[in-house]
């Protein structure tokens, strides 16, 4: 596990929201860059574009795996969330800023869902022993388990309006649910709450909203475990993966060195 460093003084986003880019840049190797205005990043020095080289010396120069590059302009989606700097005064405990910042930590979880799904997908058909799903989502889990976290998502942030009373939906339970969020410092307060790892409860009172520093580490870990997959001196993991999404090209990648 990629270690993050001391955690940020509790009760301000913006600490929260810098610690997480600072990990997040230099464990991909992404830079950002300004472009009229924007912050924006480039990954050229960054795994996506190490993935594309290891197929292009076993194919060529011309050669071009669609799914790399693609999975390294939609993960700038992650850098433009954490380079967003307008929720940086909102406070943890202001029942005003919890609103706000819930929706900001949502659209953070599904994005980073999608991510765990395309590598859920890479690995399985780059590594035939991990075909299964859960197989594959424990092969990138870290401290925390893909398959809770996968669990947590679909039941607060995407499929929201299930109707299971045991196992319940955000939108089923939502009577004005309170909010605590695990990057605040201190424990949730709350009983019973939904978090990761359990949301099958009854009659919530809260939900707690994992740490975005804590999901920046499981994307990290993500990539690690992918790139060991496909450094792996046989090659038959990037061979694989060039089957399913790799053509020849008569461009040359826009990301090479």
């Amino acid at each position: 596990m990629i270690s993050t460093g001391t955690s940020p003084k509790p009760n301000q986003f913006k600490n929260v929201r810098e610690k997480a880019l600072r990990n997040w840049l230099k464990h991909t190797g992404r830079q950002t860059e300004t472009y009229r205005g924007v912050t924006t990043d480039h990954f050229n020095c960054g795994y996506e574009c190490e993935w594309q080289n290891l197929s292009r010396a076993i194919y060529g120069h011309g050669y071009h795996v669609s799914i790399f590059c693609s999975m390294g302009e939609w993960a700038s989606n992650v850098t433009d969330m954490l380079t967003d700097t307008k929720y940086d005064k909102l406070k943890f405990n202001d029942l005003e800023s919890q609103k706000i910042l819930f929706r900001y930590y949502s659209r953070f979880i599904s994005i980073s869902m999608s991510i765990f799904e395309d590598f859920t997908v890479i690995i399985q058909k780059a590594d035939i022993k991990l075909g299964k799903q859960d197989k594959a989502r424990n092969r990138l889990s870290s401290d925390v388990s893909l398959i809770n976290f996968a669990n947590f998502t679909n039941h607060i942030v995407k499929h929201k309006a299930g109707t299971d009373e045991n196992s319940p939906h955000l939108h089923y339970c939502n009577h004005h649910l309170k909010k605590h969020f695990e990057d605040s410092g201190i424990d949730c307060p709350y009983f019973p709450v939904i978090k990761i790892g359990s949301c099958n409860v009854t009659n919530p009172d809260a939900i707690c909203i994992p740490s975005i520093t804590q999901i920046v580490d499981m994307l990290l870990y993500a990539y690690q475990i992918t790139d060991e997959i496909f450094k792996q001196e046989d090659q038959v993991a990037i061979k694989n993966i060039a089957k399913v999404y790799g053509k020849a090209s008569q461009f040359k990648n826009i990301y090479s060195n």
